[in-house]
């Protein structure tokens, strides 16, 4: 099988210091091909979701730097917002 991965961009909410941006952080993902690289990147969206017209919800993502495992990228978060 192939792996896939999915990532949500922060740097537009981080450069504007704009934590209901993160909630719609631009969502990209990429396949990895037969000889290990990845595929080209493609925007994720999901036409037919109020969260794609309705700026007051969020991207349903499990990609919440808040909610990871991995102390490095809440730090790197909590950094971005100067907490």
């Amino acid at each position: 099988g192939s792996l896939w991965l999915y990532w949500q961009t922060f740097t537009p909410a981080c450069e504007a210091q704009d934590l209901m941006l993160a909630n719609r952080a631009p969502i990209s993902g990429a396949f990895e091909q037969a000889d290990g690289t990845l595929s080209a990147v493609a925007t994720v969206k999901f036409p037919s979701e109020a969260f794609e017209t309705d700026t007051a919800k969020h991207y349903a993502t499990n990609g919440n730097p808040i909610a990871l495992p991995s102390k490095e990228a809440k730090s790197a978060f909590d950094a971005c917002f100067g907490r």
